[in-house]
């Protein structure tokens, strides 16, 4: 038997001719899961490994929830949601809602089904980051559209996660002067501090932001 941790490590690199041969040798690995209960198709869509991903779908990977949501596959997820909608309110093996997942991963289209189909936008992720979906979002892939349609549902733009980040904190983080100007037109706080004190301004400057520090200076 193939230890699991190799097939993983072939997952993590990216490397899907040796795992395509581990996979036809021991087709069981399929089923493989890290210690802290990841499937192989799930880490080999937060490590971008979209050959990986493909190699495993081809050899009968079936598409749970959170792999739907962060790959997109829309078919999938209303097949999914037909048949159980209390997966919408269900955690991943790593605390994330599948909200947070097509958020992070920047899938609009999974956002926008996920919303209609009643996901919850205020969820708290089961995990160190205690953030909702639209953190995820801004902190992922920044899909605007995503952020877009996660804002329409999100009654306070000012919500902080672990640590105190709010969303606008976040966007200040990455300089995008874009989605600051959005977050602020939606009422985002720029006074609001971190638990460390800092404002959105004052992160802008830390990461060598100057032109989103300035648009984030109280007037």
């Amino acid at each position: 038997m193939i230890p699991t941790e190799i097939l993983f490590d072939a997952v993590r690199a990216g490397d899907a001719s040796t795992l395509g041969d581990m996979l036809t040798r021991e087709p069981e690995l399929l089923k493989a899961r890290s210690e802290d209960g990841a499937t192989l198709l799930i880490t080999a869509l937060y490590y971008g490994a979209e050959d990986v991903a493909s190699l495993l779908l081809a050899h009968g990977a079936t598409m749970n929830i959170f792999e739907a949501a962060a790959a997109g596959n829309i078919p999938r997820l209303i097949e999914l949601l037909d048949a159980d909608p209390a997966l919408l309110g269900v955690r991943s093996h790593d605390g994330w809602t599948s909200l947070h997942l097509a958020g992070f991963f920047g899938q609009p289209d999974a956002v926008k089904l996920l919303l209609e189909r009643g996901a919850d936008a205020t969820a708290i992720s089961a995990n160190p980051t205690s953030n909702m979906p639209i953190h995820a979002a801004i902190a992922g892939k920044q899909d605007p559209r995503a952020i877009a349609f996660l804002l329409e549902h999100t009654p306070d733009v000012n919500a902080p996660a672990e640590g105190g980040y709010t969303p606008l904190h976040l966007a200040a983080a990455r300089g995008d002067l874009d989605l600051i100007r959005i977050l602020l037109e939606r009422g985002g706080d720029k006074a609001v501090r971190m638990n460390n004190g800092q404002t959105a301004a004052d992160l802008a400057l830390e990461r060598n932001h100057p032109d989103a520090a300035r648009l984030l200076q109280p007037e």
